[in-house]
């Protein structure tokens, strides 16, 4: 058991070379213990493993494939504290222990029906936490216009959908369909992967698809029901070959009455008075879209207005002349924005934008007690 154990940390050892694969391995390294993560088929595929490494540790899984499948493994940390990709890699091996693949993040894998393991490399200066996610949800070729797009179906919530940009070149398109009253924010996000994205929305007085978003790495936009188009291509250039991997999720979000994205437009908050705020939930489809509010001041008062949100909003206070007496961007280190002053009897405006699109608020006027 110790000469098992002292190859074994002899194989650890190989952690601080910059290439994690073995062709092979001594099948006694692998622990008793290996996560088991099930049977792989041709049903479909979202298996998700979370733990935690620390400095030196190894992880072993183990899994079996029913039926030839063709399917991606990714190890992500999702606490948002990240590594160079050099100190993580995914090594899978067969029942006998020889190398079939092997990664820093993302693997693409074609497997025959059998047994296989997986191990997990880290060099963590610090315990880590860790995701390690299997999926089947892989785009097909040919969809390289959006006649061939892969149809997503229709997207509520979030799902994760994997690729390959090859040969060099090469143009992903997917369908990606919101049912009625299905209104609210559309993130794409890469987890990293070198790919530029192209949304494509239907133009009603041109009658065909026009791109409405475009973005590097992730994207994200305030979308309507209907049907949306996504492309995905290098973004680095026509020379490149690789895979990646896109998470896209929906979320539902409130908007106050449009338009109001002019004076004339304002929505009426009220009168103010001492004992309660005016309160108004609201949205901001886009960084071009822009909301206005009035309200009155019955008499001197000093007041607060400000935005509750998780967005990057601005506000801005105006007269009922429309000139601007204040503005604020970020206060206090957040990205929501708050005006406190001294106003005189008579009616205001307020506006909000922001830097994102698809950001929800809730404005907020109230008397300072």
């Amino acid at each position: 058991m110790k000469i098992v154990s002292l190859i074994c940390m002899m194989a650890m050892l190989l952690i601080v070379q910059p290439v994690f694969a073995q062709q092979t391995i001594d099948k006694n390294c692998v622990s008793q213990g290996a996560i088991d993560l099930g049977n792989i088929g041709k049903e479909k595929l979202n298996l998700v493993q979370n733990g935690n490494l620390s400095p030196g540790e190894l992880k072993w899984f183990q899994f079996k494939v029913l039926d030839s499948a063709r399917f991606f493994m990714k190890i992500t940390q999702p606490d948002g504290s990240y590594y160079y990709a050099t100190d993580f890699g995914l090594v899978v091996y067969d029942k006998d222990m020889n190398y079939v693949a092997s990664s820093s993040s993302l693997v693409l894998l074609d497997l025959m029906p059998g047994s296989y393991y997986v191990r997990l490399d880290a060099r963590p200066y610090e315990k880590a936490n860790y995701t390690l996610t299997a999926n089947n949800n892989f785009e097909t070729e040919p969809n390289d216009g959006l006649s061939e797009a892969n149809d997503l179906g229709t997207l509520a919530g979030s799902q994760l959908v994997g690729g390959s940009i090859e040969p060099s070149g090469d143009a992903d398109f997917i369908k990606i369909n919101l049912a009625e009253g299905q209104s609210g924010k559309l993130s794409i996000d890469s987890d990293g992967s070198d790919v530029a994205l192209v949304l494509y929305a239907y133009n009603e007085s041109k009658k065909y698809y026009l791109p409405m978003a475009t973005d590097t790495y992730s994207l994200s936009t305030f979308v309507d029901p209907g049907t949306y188009y996504l492309r995905i291509e290098s973004s680095s250039g026509y020379s490149d070959t690789y895979n990646y991997t896109l998470n896209l999720s929906f979320i539902s979000m409130t908007c106050e009455k449009e338009p109001n994205d002019a004076f004339a437009q304002a929505i009426d908050l009220g009168a103010l008075n001492a004992s309660a705020a005016l309160i108004e939930k609201g949205c901001l489809k886009s960084t071009d879209d822009k909301d206005f509010y009035k309200f009155v001041v019955p008499e001197n008062m000093s007041v607060i207005l400000k935005t509750i949100t998780k967005g990057d909003t601005r506000i801005y206070l105006y007269d009922s002349e429309e000139k601007e007496l204040d503005s604020n961007d970020d206060y206090d280190d957040t990205r929501a924005s708050q005006i406190e002053t001294e106003l005189l009897p008579g009616e205001y405006y307020v506006s909000v934008d922001g830097f994102d699109s698809g950001i929800t608020y809730e404005i907020s006027v109230e008397a300072k007690k």
